[in-house]
């Protein structure tokens, strides 16, 4: 098959027989047809991978999962940091009729085997061997590969589950936030709508694996036939090194990482050839975008998108930008509305609480039954966040409902910090807020009401269960906490007060 012929091609999923292509497809369906183009993986630091030699991998460990009886509907969990084995095993459990449980590489053991416990995971491939915990890649090759090569691989459905990611919200624990074949081909829709580009141009992936944005980024980019750059890591200076020398087109990111390449870049900078640059997780001051826009010689757009409708929901186009838009609904989705606190629709220009619908929009929380039926009531995706659509349909973001902490584009559920603290003996009362911040838009802090620990006590122990991003930056250890007239903490009151001490240290 030519480039030309392909038939998730970017000029094909443009179309609308293209998309509905695309959307009757399966992810197996998908990377095989990409095995016969020239896609290819280059994990900086390892080597490039052909997408028919990706392909190969994944059918091996695909058909020794399913040998050990690994059954369709199965999920696997992956433990493992941004490189070829996650890529592998992640569409290993799909290819063998499951779904890929991502868990995020900083998260500590216990952490890791809660979310496998609670996603019911048949296996965990992750860093080492620990006991009730996972298997290390290097065990889990000799377990499954090597197997025979005449093991049936299942057949799927568009519409069986296929990963779960995990996201924040207000539990008091990350929920497990589970995505159907039909979400993958979501994002190789709206994945070329966000990077407006051509079958011929590299592609920078610079953010987790684990994260929904391995579908935009990585998997839609290798679907349509392209070349993907992905770095290991972030690291301001190497990946503007990176990017220059493999002369990538386009890439997106948080706005915390591009704030960190404008600081600790060599400007001018001849070498960058980027076309696009584009963003989402949270908002980026005015001046950031255009000195981001200047310094690096390329358009820059906005974008809104979440975990529960699969990424990429809208993206503003350079033609068509209104001032402090996140643009208009992408063509994988089908509706993009505002309610009121009654569940109806808004007018243009009314706040109301955003939501979208369409094929790609979650299945489930995994194990949180009402919490499903609460977000996607009516049949939309309730965001939890406040925005205003105009007549046009370009949307703008205006707050919050859900208690949610956005550090750098990482989303934090201020209740799970919460009952991580509240867990210490000794502890009466606790608040997590967030505080803002130059580089990564905002922090964690916590107030602390006891008379048993100390500061660096709490830390310690949110340390041991929790990733690293959600340690609190500042706790404060207080006689009594600020409360209203029903005994609650008056998060109001903490918030102020903690944003002054973490302004001036009292």
């Amino acid at each position: 098959m030519t480039r030309s012929g392909h038939p998730y091609g970017p000029s094909r999923i443009a179309t609308l027989d293209g998309i509905a292509d695309v959307l009757a497809a399966t992810v197996p369906d998908t990377l095989r047809a990409a095995a016969q183009t020239d896609a290819a993986l280059y994990i900086v630091g390892d080597r490039e991978y052909s997408m028919s030699e990706i392909l190969d991998g994944v059918e091996a460990r695909a058909r020794g999962l399913v040998q050990a009886g690994f059954a369709p509907g199965e999920r696997l969990g992956v433990w493992l940091p941004n490189g070829i084995d996650c890529v592998l095993w992640t569409y290993a459990a799909i290819v063998a009729g499951g779904s890929a449980v991502m868990i995020p590489s900083r998260a500590p053991a216990t952490e890791a085997g809660r979310v496998s416990r609670v996603a019911g995971a048949r296996w965990v491939i992750g860093p080492a061997d620990l006991a009730d915990t996972s298997i290390s890649e290097q065990t889990a090759q000799r377990r499954f590969l090597g197997g025979s090569t005449s093991v049936a691989l299942p057949e799927r459905a568009p519409g069986d589950e296929a990963v779960c990611f995990t996201t924040s919200g207000s539990t008091g624990v990350a929920k497990l936030c589970a995505l159907s074949d039909r979400s993958w081909a979501v994002q190789v829709i709206n994945a070329q709508a966000a990077s407006g580009g051509s079958v011929d141009e590299t592609m920078l992936a610079m953010l987790p694996m684990c994260h929904s944005a391995f579908l935009p980024n990585v998997h839609a980019n290798l679907v349509q036939g392209r070349r993907v750059v992905q770095v290991p890591k972030f690291d301001a200076r190497e990946v503007l090194r990176i990017a220059a020398e493999e002369r990538t087109r386009y890439v997106s990111g948080s706005p915390t990482m591009f704030g960190l390449m404008l600081r600790r870049g060599d400007w001018p900078n001849t070498a960058l050839r980027f076309r696009r640059i584009s963003y989402g997780s949270a908002a980026m001051p005015a001046h950031w975008a255009d000195e981001l826009s200047g310094t690096f010689g390329c358009e820059v757009v906005h974008g809104y998108g979440l975990t529960e409708a699969s990424g990429w929901v809208s993206i503003e186009q350079p033609a068509d930008r209104r001032d402090g838009s996140v643009g208009s609904l992408m063509p994988g989705h089908t509706d993009l509305v505002t309610v009121d606190v009654d569940g109806r629709r808004c007018a243009p220009g009314e706040e109301g609480e955003i939501c979208v619908r369409g094929p790609g929009q979650m299945l489930a929380y995994l194990g949180l039954p009402e919490e499903t039926q609460e977000t996607l009531r009516g049949g939309f995706v309730h965001t939890g966040d406040l925005g205003r659509l105009d007549d046009s349909g370009h949307l703008w973001i205006t707050g919050r409902i859900k208690d949610q902490i956005n550090r750098g584009g990482l989303k934090i559920g201020a209740r799970e910090v919460e009952s991580v603290i509240e867990s210490l003996t000794g502890v009466t009362g606790v608040a997590v807020v967030a505080v803002p911040d130059d580089v990564l838009g905002e922090r964690v802090a916590a107030m602390v009401e006891t008379a048993a620990h100390t500061p660096s006590d709490i830390r310690t122990h949110i340390a041991h269960a929790l990733a690293d991003y959600k340690v609190p930056d500042l706790v404060v250890v207080v006689g009594e906490l600020p409360r209203n007239h029903m005994g609650k903490p008056n998060k109001a009151d903490i918030r102020r007060d903690m944003v002054r001490t973490a302004r001036t240290g009292k």
